[in-house]
This record gives C-alpha cells, structure tokens and sequence, in this order.
C-alpha cells in the first residue's frame, strides 16, 4: 500500500528529492514504497544505493556522482538513497552536476537532518516532499501515543 506522503511526489517522476521528516519513518517508508510500488527489490540488488553519513563530504558526492554514471544492471531504475545528519557545502556543489544532468532513471533521495540545510542553489533541483506526521489525525495520533519509546 502506497504511503499517502508520497502522493505529491508526482510518482517519482522527478529525478532527486529531499524528504524532511524522521529518518528512521521516512527511510522505511521510501523503502516501502520502492518495493511495493515500484516493485524494485531492494536486497542485493547493485542498482539501489543506500548511503548512510554523519557527514557527506566532498569525496563521498564526487563518489555518488561517479557511480551515477554507470549503466544499471538490470537495465532499469538507479536509486541513490542519501541519508547524512550534515552535508558539506563542497559536497553540495559537487553533487550539483548530477542533480541538473542525472543519468537515465537515476533517482536521488536525501534524508535526514542535512535536508534542512540544503544550499539555494541544490535545494532548487530537488522536489521537497514534507513527512511530518500528523498529530491532527486521531489515527496517527493514537498510534503515537501507544507505541514504544523508540518508535515514537
């Protein structure tokens, strides 16, 4: 079932996001999303990227940026799935040529907490999607209130 926060995410027809939320939520739910929707497997597949940083420095986007390049394997969609707690102003414009000229069906996705953080200039290339829950929504809001400390 798709998750009803990517509805304005135009079905990922745009090639990078920044989605603000959770980490934790919104990286199991893109995960979620990926497999059930787009029906790309996620496990062992060498065309999804899942990139995980404290902070992205300029050698890690010029990595991405390079391996962006390469054809995928199995002739379908590439997915890069940033997650950084800060990204480098240098990263930022290293990453800035793939964001304008990404390879064919080459989709970046930028979580967690660099997304707030995002110079003008990339935050331009990218389609923002907000992930907040709720808290208006008696549903999610009992789901909060009962769940664990950690899942809160």
């Amino acid at each position: 079932m798709s998750d009803s926060r990517f509805k304005n995410a135009d079905n990922f027809s745009h090639h990078a996001y920044a989605i603000v939320g959770s980490t934790e939520l919104v990286k199991s739910s893109l995960l979620s999303e990926l497999e059930n929707n787009w029906k790309i497997s996620i496990k062992g597949n060498p065309d999804v990227s899942i990139n995980v940083y404290d902070t992205l420095r300029i050698d890690d986007a010029r990595e991405l940026t390079a391996k962006q390049k390469n054809k995928s394997f199995s002739d379908n969609r590439k997915i890069f799935i940033i997650e950084a707690n800060s990204i480098a102003v240098e990263a930022q414009n290293a990453l800035l040529k793939a964001f304008e000229e990404p390879a064919e069906n080459t989709h970046f996705f930028l979580i967690g907490n660099a997304t707030k953080n995002l110079i003008p200039t990339l935050l331009s290339r990218v389609n923002k999607i907000n992930f907040f829950v709720d808290m208006t929504d008696k549903d999610n809001a009992s789901a909060f209130l009962t769940a664990s400390t950690a899942k809160r």
